[in-house]
């Protein structure tokens, strides 16, 4: 037996007499001392091993006697053959309560190898493991991030709407939701237009007898007028509440902020909106505006698994898209002769005939007086709806932190797409801030000119 073999002994010995039995990783375990003829290695698993270059395989002996009982003891590993740069973690390891000894063998960096790793323990006769390391896959070089992405970043406002946008909504729905509306809208409109107290109260006397009178009129004349209306409220409230930002993100290395490797600009190019999921763009310059961009933002890639942009904002034009969406496609849709709210109410309402009717229900007042009143009240209802869409403009988009998966999709070691991105932040009625929730990104990198 070998020196080391017999030191090694007399060291288990000494260890059990002064300490008592321990399963940790300097002391034997709970087992019986090894006899000479009763002592046995067991190889625990399989003695082929198959690696790749660079990994870590652990190995595991079992130490025990004749009947299985474990032994305490220390057991010597050593690596025999060329192993190309291969080692263990430990020339030898102590048992623990069931006998087990347990090394790693690391294979080299790069390259073939096959080689033995030996296990050693007084009284035993050794056991080998067959170790066979093939090259494998060259190594990755590291992701570069660097470069320009398209951002499409979807933002879903279900916390609900802010309070001018509500109002705006809730304009529609207040020409439908009375017993006789839309005559008693049309009525109430009409009756704000006539500058006569006298006037006023006589009609007011005839309600809500003519409410009902000309509401049958108006349902005979434009039968599609609340059907038409109930739908803009609609499609009006799908944009408000989901749009988008459509924006680049240039990556670049850090030249202005301490500490940082990576910075990034952040440009808003443009907005998005569905409609019966339809979507709909326009760049910045379609909604009468300029790009927005914001410089030196921090920027960091935490690992190949996860990049973080840093706290910046933009002015979002909600009142320009919201109106966009109303002129140009909403109100189009449901009358394409249309071109605005107002066009559609003068075509959907026959103000000679309403004005006719009042005059002849009540028998007082002229019927172009009537006529001229509803001609007015419908420009005001359209203008006072519309104006309260173009307040919207002062609304603030905070993006305190942006996250997003990075991932190369074609092995050139350039990220190609910013995935799963999530902001967080705030949005900002008139200095009002509420939580920006539902708000997700995906950027995708340009094509070199």
């Amino acid at each position: 037996m070998k020196t080391a073999s017999k030191l090694s002994a007399l060291f288990v010995a000494l260890a059990i007499a002064g300490m008592g039995c321990s399963s940790s990783a300097t002391d034997p375990g709970d087992g019986n001392p090894p006899e000479p003829g009763n002592a046995y290695l067991t190889i625990v698993g399989d003695s082929n091993v198959f690696m790749e270059s660079g990994w870590t395989q652990k190995i595991s002996v079992r130490y025990h006697d004749g009947n299985d009982g474990a032994l305490a003891g220390a057991v010597d590993f050593s690596v025999v053959g060329n192993s190309n740069g291969g080692t263990i973690s430990s020339p030898s390891s102590v048992t623990n309560s069931d006998g087990q000894a347990s090394i790693d063998v690391i294979a080299g960096a790069q390259g073939e190898a096959a080689f033995t790793i030996r296990a050693e323990a007084p009284y035993a006769d050794a056991v080998e493991w067959t170790i066979a390391v093939s090259a494998g896959d060259p190594p990755l070089p590291p992701l570069d991030v660097t470069g320009r992405y398209t951002v499409t970043s979807d933002i879903d406002l279900v916390s609900g709407l802010p309070g001018t946008v509500g109002d705006v909504v809730n304009g529609f729905i207040d020409m439908t939701d009375d017993p006789y509306d839309p005559a008693t809208w049309l009525i109430d409109v009409v009756l704000d237009e006539v500058n006569n107290g006298t006037v006023v109260s006589v009609v007011n006397s005839f309600r809500p007898a003519l409410d009902g009178f000309l509401n049958d009129l108006l349902l005979n004349l434009a039968p599609n007028f609340v059907h038409n209306i109930l739908d803009i409220g609609d499609k009006f409230g799908q944009v408000s509440r989901h749009f988008g930002v459509v924006s680049t993100l240039d990556v670049h290395p850090s030249s202005g902020i301490e500490g940082a490797e990576l910075a990034a600009t952040h440009t808003m190019t443009g907005m998005f909106f569905s409609i019966d999921s339809n979507r709909y763009s326009y760049a910045m310059a379609d909604l009468g505006l300029q790009n927005q961009a914001d410089d030196d933002l921090s920027f960091r890639m935490e690992n190949e698994n996860k990049v973080f942009i840093g706290e910046h904002s933009f002015n979002m034009p909600y009142g320009a898209m919201l109106l966009v969406a109303l002129d140009d496609v909403i109100i189009p849709m449901v009358d394409p002769y249309a071109s605005n709210l107002g066009d559609l109410l003068a075509d959907s309402i026959d103000c000679t005939t309403i004005g006719q009717q009042i005059s002849d229900y009540v028998g007082f007042g002229s019927p172009s007086l009537y006529e001229g009143a509803c001609q007015l009240g419908m420009n005001a209802a359209a203008g006072y709806i519309e104006d309260q869409v173009r307040s919207l403009q002062g609304m603030d988009l905070t993006l305190s932190t942006g996250e997003a998966k990075p991932m190369d999709t074609n092995t050139d070691a350039l990220v190609d797409v910013l995935l799963n991105g999530q902001w967080t932040g705030n949005i900002s009625y008139f200095g009002t801030p509420a939580p920006l929730s539902g708000a997700t990104f995906r950027g995708e990198r340009q094509a070199l000119p």
